[in-house]
């Protein structure tokens, strides 16, 4: 019988169907990313109907240089060494005669591995005009300097006209720290992958203030729905207990019915009451002995042990700790406090402000990672009006890879769902199908001054892409490290991360690994040999 991890394995080089693989470190991603290329260049007409989207040009040049060692292998029949290789091999050899068939020649040329930067780029430069382009220019990794110049001419229209207003009201919500609000905008620029296609929908206050209202109302339903189900048992229980303690824990009268249509307002004052009642002011589980006569709780009343026996059953779930004290800081969809009016009145700027880094990226001849992206995506055109280009790519594509996935951004991720959409459709008529392979690790997200977004790997992974439903798998082999090594960062890195994946505010859980060395293997796939004091000894 298959172990979980094996037939996640198997299952992850179908050529028929999409996956979102969660891949750790040493799990052996490399070997299966090799094996899902070559299953799918084995069935496409062209090598270039294959598009593999790497993020660093060593990684692509390194992807391309294994697919010629394997199919020189198997071209001279090496010898074989371990199990995997001969999925490996198997897999090469169709190819080959896939070729040979075709009359290919298959180099490193010919293979569709590209950086989503370099795939960006040369979009925008087939379609300048469309995209706003223009004319070449170069990206960037530190735009930096162009965020601050645009920031810079921006505060200097403090004293004109109805911008000028809105700036010195800007910079009055921070007391005229110029410093303060030119971090602030240099911030929200380097971040503008986030709300630069949603501001120009939102200048007028009324607009801007009605779409506010509605994000936020969605993110508190969401997080009140999630703790919902987390206590789906005890919810009656709950709202007894706690109606029964308010008077000892200073708590108003709460009810705790939750349905998907009630105000989200509402819900939120009984919910903040459990935090309160449940974790003390120090955000942590209230103990059995702080539960005691001094505090109200009569020794051995029926409320004291229904207390307690709700907080025996929660008071060592870290997640729902963590959970409860975000209640504590989720905004109200109702309040129109000085936050809100911040808010709103930014999204009357922020547009005025991106049109000073545009002008920044023209006067230098540079541009940052995130306007490739949205220019790319751009020059596909919308929804409704698809562009010639992405007509082309829609007739030339018909599987895409993506590693590192958890290191995408929002703007990369909204050009990869123009690039997929229609193929959902495309594969409901029963036609060849278009896939679309996601690999990464949320506990490696690393691009963050990238702007990354390792949210979106959640996302993906949940829900899928441009209606494209991506199976889920996990990988849990380790094949890097001794048993100790792996089993200490088990222990130490689940309680860290928790066990549940949070979309809303990126938490990734911890993946549980298992060595697959045993203390006296030395034919691991790759890496090094880490010892632990404790096996030394």
């Amino acid at each position: 019988m298959l172990s979980d991890d094996q037939a996640a394995r198997e299952r992850a080089i179908d050529p028929t169907m999409s996956f979102c693989v969660s891949a750790p470190a040493g799990s052996g991603k490399t070997e299966l990313l090799t094996q899902r290329l070559l299953a799918l260049l084995a069935r496409v007409d062209r090598p270039e109907q294959v598009l593999a989207i790497t993020f660093t040009r060593k990684a692509a040049n390194e992807m391309a240089a294994r697919i010629m060692e394997k199919l020189e292998q198997a071209r001279a029949g090496a010898p074989i060494e371990a199990a995997h290789e001969q999925v490996t091999r198997d897999l090469a050899q169709q190819l080959l005669v896939h070729a040979q068939q075709r009359s290919w020649r298959l180099d490193e040329s010919s293979l569709n591995l590209r950086t989503i930067d370099s795939f960006c780029h040369e979009l925008t430069r087939q379609m300048p005009i469309l995209s706003g382009m223009g004319g070449i220019a170069e990206p960037v990794d530190n735009a930096s300097p162009l965020y601050e110049r645009a920031v810079s001419d921006f505060l200097q229209q403090a004293s004109e006209g109805e911008v000028g207003e809105s700036i010195s009201t800007l910079l009055g919500h921070f007391d005229n720290r110029w410093h303060k609000v030119s971090d602030l905008l240099v911030a929200l620029l380097s971040r503008r992958g986030d709300w630069g296609p949603h501001i120009g929908q939102h200048h007028d206050p009324a607009t801007a203030e009605a779409a506010i209202e509605s994000t936020v109302s969605d993110l508190v339903t969401d997080r009140l729905s999630a703790l919902s189900e987390l206590f789906a048992h005890d919810t009656q229980e709950l709202c007894d207990v706690i109606n029964g303690a308010r008077e000892v824990l200073a708590l108003p009268a709460i009810t705790l019915t939750y349905a998907a249509d009630a105000p989200a307002t509402e819900a939120l004052e009984g919910w903040r009451a459990v935090s309160m009642a449940l974790l003390t002011n120090d955000q942590t589980w209230r103990r059995p002995k702080g539960i005691n006569a001094r505090q109200g709780f009569q020794k051995d009343s029926d409320f004291k042990v229904r207390f307690l026996a709700i907080l025996a059953r929660y008071g060592d779930d870290e997640a729902l700790r963590e959970a409860l004290v975000e209640l504590r800081y989720l905004p109200d969809p109702l309040a129109r406090g000085e936050g809100w009016q911040l808010v709103v009145l930014l999204s009357s700027l922020l547009p005025v402000l991106q049109a000073h880094l545009l002008l920044a990226f023209q006067r230098t001849g540079t541009v940052d990672h995130t306007h490739i992206a949205l220019a790319a995506s751009q020059a596909l055109g919308s929804d409704e009006q698809p562009t010639t280009l992405a007509e082309r790519l829609d007739y030339q594509l018909e599987h895409i890879l993506v590693d590192e996935f958890q290191d995408t951004s929002s703007s990369q991720a909204e050009f990869l769902r123009r690039l997929t959409r229609g193929w959902a459709e495309h594969n409901a008529t029963g036609a060849m199908p278009r896939t679309l392979f996601v690999v990464g690790d949320g506990m490696q997200s690393i691009y963050g001054f990238r702007y990354a977004d390792v949210r979106l790997f959640l996302q993906i992974r949940q829900n899928g892409l441009a209606g494209l439903t991506l199976a889920p798998l996990t990988l849990s082999q380790n094949f890097r490290s001794r048993p100790a090594v792996v089993n200490w960062v088990n222990r130490v890195f689940a309680d860290l991360m928790g066990k549940i994946d949070d979309i809303n505010i990126g938490r990734v859980s911890h993946v549980h690994a298992v060595s697959a060395k045993s203390l006296d293997d030395t034919g691991a796939r790759e890496g090094v040999d880490v010892v632990t004091l404790e096996e030394a000894s």
